[in-house]
């Protein structure tokens, strides 16, 4: 019954649950270039023997448990949660991985939707390709 409401993400009072409004994200940019990749989500059906090199990899939130990823090659990272001094920020920068960190859900539901991104580091930019 639950998964059938959606809630703000902050509560203060009873009448926040009646009516609310989704704030655009700001994302978190690590790096300073540019790539245009195919994208590869991470979700629970996700199975690890999928090829993660040389892909975008899209992953709605991912704790230090999810490091395992980073000895793949991947190419890009997104995520839907997260901050500029999360783990896997501070990880994609370490390693020059170009990465877009806490997108948000409006953006982040709507990249998922496609095969290929650009992300340009540098310009705080992300199009999608096809």
């Amino acid at each position: 019954l639950n998964s059938n409401y959606e809630l703000p993400h902050l509560i203060k009072n009873k009448d926040d649950i009646l009516q609310f409004e989704h704030l655009k994200s700001i994302p978190n940019f690590t790096g300073n270039f540019a790539i245009s990749k195919k994208i590869l989500l991470i979700d629970k059906n996700f199975s690890k023997d999928k090829n993660l090199r040389n892909k975008i990899i899209l992953i709605e939130s991912a704790d230090p448990g999810y490091d395992w990823i980073f000895g793949k090659k991947l190419s890009g990272l997104v995520t839907m949660f997260g901050g500029a001094n999360s783990h896997m920020a501070i990880r994609a920068n370490e390693l020059g991985i170009p990465s877009v960190i806490g997108a948000g859900d409006q953006f982040y539901d709507f990249w998922i939707k496609y095969n290929f991104l650009s992300i340009d580091c540098s310009k705080k930019k992300v199009e999608v390709l096809s």
